[in-house]
This record gives structure tokens, sequence and C-alpha cells, in this order.
């Protein structure tokens, strides 16, 4: 180029690179040259913004590559937290503290001549799983799982490796996941996964037993039995509770069950519990029912000529007097006593008495005859006594016996016979002798006196 009347100058050059050597001379319009000026070009552009690669909370150092032996820096809102010179290829490390997921650094590279590169920013990267959650107890009748997990993080449950149910941990840490009601004895999995999808470790838990056995059947027990049975859950443990004293049960796989007890009154309060081995348990409460028979009730003599029938039974009974095809229907007091109305019977009839108690036992019958009360009528004489007959005949009740006598002495007796024709023999007797006939039946029953004037 040439100089001007100032001797200012410009030369136009292609572009070099910094530390390039340039020697400048003058020469005047004589062609003297001047002595040699020596430059250097000067280093005046930024190095390329840094490349970084990942950096996560667990890291302790930030590495990249940015130009070489450049320094390079790294920031948080601007306070230097770590500077280190990259090599000759470029590659750097910076030695940093463990830095929280999320904070953004900023990396810039600075040149030997102090030109600095763009800022390159990366944000710590979460790759810390979540604490285990804490799970509260589950039992077979909850439908929600409940517990403390990292905030924020998602719950999964599962069961054999299926999600069966998720939830969401507030700021708290509390969550509550809603599942079907599991049974007891299920393996719930249950984990934490924070928003940078880190999965924390799992935590098992077993469904507890809280439902008592789902059935317990008793068998009537009457006061004759000498064992309570029925059936239960399978493996759960029976017991029977009459007053204080517990009877342990004997029981197979399907559950059924047998307790051996003392025979016990009716109305006798037995208490059946059945536990299973998580210790629920269910009870039944039965009550003894009657089935012994009231005793067989007592009768007074009942004759043909009354009309009710009397005697003793159990307290409160139900007394039925059986006459044929007709019943005669009475309950007894409280003391057992009892009164039946019936129509007056032939003496000979049969009667049936039972009783029947509150719980429908009926005792076996007493039969009763009605006995003869009732006095034959007075024999009919048919003969004309003189002192010269021996034998005296006329009719009476059937079968009765006749009997003669003269004042309290017997002079004869004999049988009627059944259509109550009878012949006595008796003495010969004086004239005007009083004879006395009487007819005896076979109950003992006499008749009226006939007296019979001897002619």
């Amino acid at each position: 180029g040439t100089a001007g009347e100032d001797g200012q100058f410009k030369v136009t050059i292609d572009l070099q690179k910094a530390g390039t050597k340039l020697e400048v001379v003058a020469t005047d319009n004589a062609g003297n040259e001047s002595e040699t000026t020596t430059l250097f070009v000067k280093d005046a552009t930024a190095p390329e913004k840094p490349l970084v690669n990942e950096v996560t909370d667990k890291d302790t150092s930030v590495t990249g590559h940015a130009e070489a032996e450049s320094k390079v820096e790294v920031k948080i809102k601007g306070s230097v937290i770590g500077t280190e010179s990259a090599g000759e290829d470029g590659q750097y490390q910076v030695i940093i503290d463990a830095q929280k997921a999320g904070t953004e650094l900023v990396i810039v590279a600075t040149d030997n001549s102090g030109n600095a590169s763009d800022e390159t920013p990366v944000v710590v990267k979460d790759v810390t799983a979540p604490e285990k959650p804490e799970v509260s107890t589950v039992s077979d009748k909850d439908t929600n799982i409940t517990g403390l997990a990292e905030a924020g993080s998602k719950i999964e449950v599962k069961v054999n490796g299926v999600v069966i149910g998720t939830g969401k941990a507030e700021q708290d840490r509390k969550y509550q996941v809603t599942i079907r009601v599991q049974k007891a004895g299920t393996v719930l999995t249950v984990i934490a996964i924070d928003t940078a999808e880190n999965e924390s470790e799992s935590v098992t838990i077993k469904v507890i037993d809280k439902t008592a056995p789902s059935f317990l059947t008793v068998n009537t027990v009457s006061d004759k039995s000498k064992e309570v049975t029925g059936k239960t859950e399978a493996g759960a443990t029976v017991s029977v509770l009459i007053g204080t004293k517990i009877y342990p049960a004997k029981f197979d796989t399907s559950g059924n069950f047998k307790v051996i007890i003392p025979v016990q009154k009716a109305g006798t309060k037995v208490i059946v519990t059945a536990k299973d081995a998580a210790g629920n348990s269910v009870a039944k409460t039965i009550t003894v029912i009657d089935k012994t028979a009231p005793v067989v009730p007592s009768v007074t003599t009942v004759t043909d000529l009354i009309k009710v029938v009397t005697g003793k039974a159990e307290a409160g009974a139900i007394v039925t007097v059986t006459i044929g095809t007709k019943k005669y229907i009475v309950k007894a007091d409280i003391k057992g006593n009892y009164q039946v109305t019936i129509p007056v019977q032939k003496a000979g009839t049969k009667l049936l008495v039972t009783a029947k108690d509150a719980a429908g036992n009926i005792s076996a019958a007493k039969s009763v005859i009605v006995i003869d009360k009732t006095a034959p009528l007075a024999p009919k004489i048919k003969t004309a006594v003189k002192s010269t007959t021996k034998e005296v005949s006329g009719t009476a009740e059937a079968y009765s016996t006749i009997t003669i006598k003269v004042g309290k002495k017997v002079i004869g007796t004999a049988k009627a016979d059944s259509k109550g024709k009878f012949k006595v023999k008796i003495k010969a007797q004086k004239k005007k002798t009083v004879l006395s006939v009487t007819a005896t039946d076979r109950a003992k029953n006499v008749s009226k006196v006939v007296t019979v004037k001897v002619k």
C-alpha cells in the first residue's frame, strides 16, 4: 500500500492465523528501504462454545470437549464451582461437588488470549432412585394402600408383577393407592418412581387376615346330646363354652367339627366359637332343646260315676285324655295338677292319658280302665218260697253273685248266667222266715236287698 501525506497507510492482506509473523518495510521514491518492522497476528477470535457430556446428580466432574488448552470454567448462577484446562486434544474434566438434580450448570471456555466462548448450559440429570416407600398395614378388607414416599413420586402396587393400582405422593410425602380387596396372604409389591423415571427399591407386604371365618353352622343340640357338631372354615379352631367350661373340638380338613360335652339341661345356652389362624373369630349361641318326654302322668281312679279325670303331670304340660276317637284336653297348672272333664263312661271303658311338654315331647300313655261303681239292680225272685222250698230262682245282673241270708247268716249263693238267670239252693226254712236276697256284681257292688217271707 502507499502511505498518505500524513504517513498513514493501509495494506489489504488475506486473514492470517493468530501468531503469524508479519514483516513490514517502507520504500521511498528513490527505492530506499526502511528497516524491517516485525509484527505477530493477535488472537481476537473467541473459542467455540464447549461441548458438555451429560451430568448427573451422582457425578463429581464435568467432562466434554473445548478449544485445545483453553481454560474451562463451570459456573452456577455466575459463581465458578470448578476450573480446568482442556488438553491438546480438547478434552477436559472439571472436578465439582455432586449437584442436586435440576441444577443448571454453565460451562465457558476461555482461550490463552482471554477470549471467552459462548456459554453452554446443562441441567443436572436425576439418576438417583427414590428411597423405598413406607407402606402401612394392608388387610383383606382394605381398598386403599397408604404410606409415605418421595414427594411427587408415582406409586405402583403390583401382585405377581401385574400393576393393580397407582397413586402419587403429595408434597407431605403421603400417598393413597386404591386397589381391589385382596385375599389374606397375598404378597403386594410397592415401588416409588420419581419424575426422572428412577425406580426405588421395592417393598413387599403380605395382606393380613382381618376377616372372621365366613360361616359357622351348628347342628341342633338337645338335652340328650353328648356332642356338638357342625361345620366352619377349614383350619379354624372351634371351642364350645358352657357356663365357665370350655370344650375343645376335633375337626377335619374340610372344616367339620365335633365337640364332646356332658349332657345338658334343656334351655342351657351353648356358645360355639370358630377362630382362624389370624385370630379372627365368629361365635354362635344356641339353646339346648328339650327332647325328653314328660314322665307318664298319674291318674286318680276313674269310675263309671264321675265326669272328671284328675291327676298329676309335668308342670304346664298339655294333658290329653283319649276315649275311643274322642280327645279331651286341658293344661296342667304350675304344680302339675290337672282336671279333665269327660262324659260319664261305662265301666270297663279304656282311657289313655298323655302329657305333652312345651317342646312338643309327648309322654308314654297311661292306660286307665273305668271301674264299676254302680250297684246292680235288685234281683227279681220268681220262686214262690214255701217251707218246703229248697231252690230259689229269678233274674239279676248277668254274672252277678246272688246271696240269700236269714238275718246275717248266708244260707245260699249262686251266680247268675250270661242272661242273668240264677238258681240258689237253700235249706227249707220255717214259715214266716224272712229271706234277704242281694246281687253283687263283679266289681263287688251290692244291689238293694229284696226280702221274701216264707209261706
